[in-house]
């Protein structure tokens, strides 16, 4: 509601404007109960989870990714996903994101290996997805990450 004093034919009068949001704030509560729903599911996951800029930058890290890789948070955001991929497998996530940018597919799954903070090689599986914007433009991806470095040292010599 928004009001004001105004004059007509000399004499003052309150001028009101009064618009029902009820529907808007309905939406608002949806979006931010969403938010929040995806926000769990984002944190509480068994599997490492990142939020990664088109260029490849990391937006956002799950706790079960930081302890997976031994990173904290605060190292994992803003690096680039090639600084704890090993060299061989560059070009794994590279030809997956272009796959995902040029819209041949939506989700593409891997596996490549990583670099622990200590240095250490682990063998991940990846799961990721292109999220686009309403006129589908690339927004983010959102991948899951997954230490198969467990499962093959049971299946390789």
């Amino acid at each position: 509601m928004s009001a004001g004093i105004i004059e007509v034919n000399n004499e003052k009068a309150i001028l009101s404007i009064t618009r029902d949001i009820t529907e808007r704030k309905k939406i608002e509560s949806k979006l931010i109960e969403n938010e929040e729903h995806f926000r769990t599911i984002f944190e509480q996951s068994g599997s490492g989870m990142c939020q990664t800029s088109i260029e490849g930058k990391l937006i956002a890290v799950n706790t079960a990714l930081c302890e997976m890789l031994s990173y904290s948070r605060d190292e994992l955001v803003g690096i680039h996903f090639n600084s704890i991929t090993h060299p061989d497998d560059l070009m794994i996530g590279a030809d997956a994101i272009l796959q995902m940018k040029n819209g041949k597919t939506s989700k593409v799954v891997f596996e490549k290996r990583y670099f622990k903070k200590s240095g250490e090689i682990i063998w991940v599986h990846i799961n990721s997805t292109l999220l686009r914007d309403e006129s589908n433009n690339a927004k983010y991806f959102i991948t899951q990450i997954e230490d198969i470095t467990p499962v093959l040292r049971k299946i390789l010599p």
